[in-house]
């Protein structure tokens, strides 16, 4: 008895291997825009931890009142809320896709 199902169904999807940062069709605009945003994201996250914050770790001046290690910290909350923003403001412009498009 033979089955009446198309060959193309039973063979299994691609799965990728290794470390995958976008959906495979993703737009180069998009992978741009959000790559962009990783690395303003890893840079704040050096900022914010040894070796980056070592070198504004101390109390005097202060900057807008703040201590100067406060105010480096407040400066990279602003600076990936910025990032965040933009990265919203770019994507809510997409247009929709239905679902199960890539």
């Amino acid at each position: 008895m033979t089955s009446s199902r198309d060959p193309a169904e039973s063979t299994p999807a691609q799965v990728p291997t290794g470390l995958v940062l976008f959906a495979p069709g993703t737009p180069t605009g998009i992978r741009r825009r959000r790559f962009f945003f990783l690395v303003v994201l890893a840079l704040a996250a050096l900022a914010v931890t040894w070796p980056g914050y070592r070198f504004f770790a101390g109390a005097f001046p202060q900057l807008l009142g703040l201590p100067q290690s406060l105010a480096w910290v407040v400066l990279w909350v602003v600076v990936i809320f910025v990032s965040l923003l933009g990265l919203y403001l770019r994507d809510r412009r997409l247009p929709e896709r239905e679902e199960g498009e890539p």
